[in-house]
């Protein structure tokens, strides 16, 4: 038997953009321009006992690293793509503040398929040769993430938003109206879109994909994000529609994971593109997913495979690459946030790939999960999976859903008026391809983090009843930090101190969501350990912080002013 390729251990991770930035002409954001980008009032107050602003930066890293800039990155092919400073998004005109009579985010289901369109839901499986380096028996039993688990998810992303079910369930029904003829002349079919209350109907043009190995047709998602304003409620901040099915914007595309009219408020992301039976055929490397994207090895291949020249040491990368690093065998408290985030994944990949549980574990209807305890045995006796297949069933189950789950962040980011990230790793980057996508972190930046606290902290919630939230005050000039604590101190500085107390609730919301799949999804582990991480950061140590809860979870404890 030939013995298996050793594992990558991921030694050295990466918190600067690879070599390929360089060679591409992409220039990191400078220092001071990094800071001012995350103040509301666009300038930086750096100076005096904090240090200078590349210090204040360096700090910040280690949470929150540069773009890797590989290649076939979006900003590879896009490196002078500017960004939108807090400032610019703070007095963007088309940007739709939120508000008490229009402050809920409503997710739509994927739309039920009448038994007389019954033929399209053949659309949404996988084609057999796009699909065939999937491992036995996985992709026929996975099914699409719910629509109540990413409520749950986007509950905790965007923390003190109501988010709720949209009230109506969309159908695709036959379509018996008007027809193109250079629609028809070009194979083009066409769908309905209605809702259950006021039956209206909106036609979805359908065509044959042109990668027809993967997926056989593709929905037009201009049309349904169409149907999406039509049906907007009055008091929705945000419309989310998800759909199964392969998407497509323009004649020119490929295929098009998920779209945000943000001014319109509405957005539509499919399920079918992230299937992890997909994997092969999109060249996902699955043990270089975040955070392990940031592994230097990793980096540095991608690099000389196009023939671009990697440093071997002693350059202001390496340097960076090599304090990010850290000792796995450190205790999880001294560990760098990146490196805690990478143990964590790769402990939940391990144990998922292993099976090492004593019980076999299942999901709810809803996806979330729950535990059932059937001997193999008796597996095999009714020709079920065995416990090994099941464990990985889940694991492919929650690794759909945590890429759902940051792609439908991502097009709600447009919603709240926020544009495409050049600062940072950060959610709300472009992305150029599927690989490329799931390289990306499941967090915002300081820059986009402080878009979304003060929509929500100074704008929402002290215009809700009974909201807890400080209001945030006008952007005004702040007094230097103290630098006791260290870079805790720096942190706090840098990312707007009066919303604190919301930050710390909105990163403890999403550490408890993490730990449902934490066990054995790697994104999700890594995204606890690293928020988790932030909260210590943020309340400058332990001393806020109880003992241990159940399963090992540690409980916040939030002191409300």
């Amino acid at each position: 038997m030939p013995k298996q390729p050793r594992a990558c251990q991921h030694t050295t991770l990466q918190l600067e953009p690879s070599a390929c930035a360089a060679r591409v002409g992409f220039t990191p954001t400078a220092a001071t321009e990094l800071l001012a980008a995350a103040e509301l009032s666009g300038e930086t107050h750096h100076d005096g006992v904090v240090g200078t602003a590349e210090a204040v930066v360096k700090e910040l890293s280690a949470f929150f690293p540069a773009p890797l800039i590989l290649p076939g990155d979006e900003l590879a092919y896009e490196p002078t793509e500017e960004g939108q400073s807090c400032h610019e998004w703070l007095h963007e005109t088309e940007r739709n503040q939120p508000m008490a009579k229009r402050g809920t985010l409503y997710v739509a289901s994927v739309p039920r398929i009448d038994p007389e369109v019954k033929h399209v839901e053949t659309w949404t499986r996988p084609g057999a040769a796009a699909a065939r380096k999937t491992p036995p028996g996985d992709a026929s039993l996975l099914q699409p993430p719910q629509a109540e688990d990413i409520i749950d998810f986007l509950s905790a992303f965007y923390h003190g938003v109501p988010v709720k079910p949209f009230p109506q369930q969309l159908r695709f029904v036959a379509w018996d109206g008007e027809t193109d003829r250079e629609d028809v002349r070009n194979g083009m079919s066409y769908i309905g879109l209605a809702t259950t209350r006021d039956n209206n109907c909106t036609r979805i043009r359908a065509r044959t994909s042109p990668d027809g190995e993967v997926f056989p047709k593709q929905l037009n998602l201009e049309d349904i994000l169409d149907a999406g304003i039509e049906m907007l409620p009055g008091d929705a901040y945000a419309l989310l529609l998800l759909v199964d099915h392969d998407l497509y914007e323009s004649d020119e595309d490929d295929f098009c994971c998920g779209r945000a009219y943000g001014g319109s408020r509405v957005c539509v992301v499919q399920t079918a593109r992230y299937h992890p039976a997909l994997d092969a055929h999109a060249g996902i490397d699955a043990a270089h997913m975040w955070p392990t994207s940031h592994c230097k090895t990793y980096l540095d291949k991608l690099c000389r495979a196009e023939g671009i020249s990697v440093a071997s040491g002693g350059g202001r990368g390496s340097a960076a690459a090599a304090a990010a690093g850290g000792s796995s065998s450190s205790s999880s408290s001294s560990k760098p946030p990146l490196r805690a985030a990478v143990d964590a994944a790769v402990q939940a990949a391990q144990g998922s790939l292993t099976g090492k549980t004593s019980t076999v574990a299942t999901t709810s209807g809803s996806g979330t999960p729950a535990a059932g305890a059937v001997s193999q045995a008796d597996q095999e006796a009714m020709g079920r999976p065995s416990p090994a297949q099941r464990q990985r069933q889940q694991q492919q189950q929650g690794l759909w859903l945590s890429r759902l789950a940051r792609t439908t962040a991502h097009e709600l980011g447009h919603c709240f008026g926020m544009d495409h990230c050049v600062y940072y790793a950060c959610l709300m980057q472009s992305t150029a391809s599927m690989a490329e996508d799931v390289r990306q972190p499941p967090y915002l930046c300081p820059v986009c983090l402080n878009k979304v606290a003060h929509a929500v902290a100074g704008e929402l919630l002290p215009g809700t009843r009974g909201g807890k939230m400080r209001k945030m005050q006008q952007p005004q000039k702040k007094k230097a930090a103290t630098t006791r604590g260290g870079s805790r101190d720096v942190l706090r500085a840098a990312e707007a101190p009066e919303t604190t107390d919301y930050l710390i609730q909105r990163y403890a919301a999403i550490a408890d969501f993490c730990g449902k799949w934490a066990p054995h999804v790697g994104m999700f582990a890594g995204y606890r350990a690293w928020a988790l991480a932030r909260i210590d950061s943020l309340q400058g140590g332990s001393s806020r912080r109880s003992p241990e809860g159940p399963e090992g979870r540690q409980v916040i404890i939030i002191l409300d002013d």
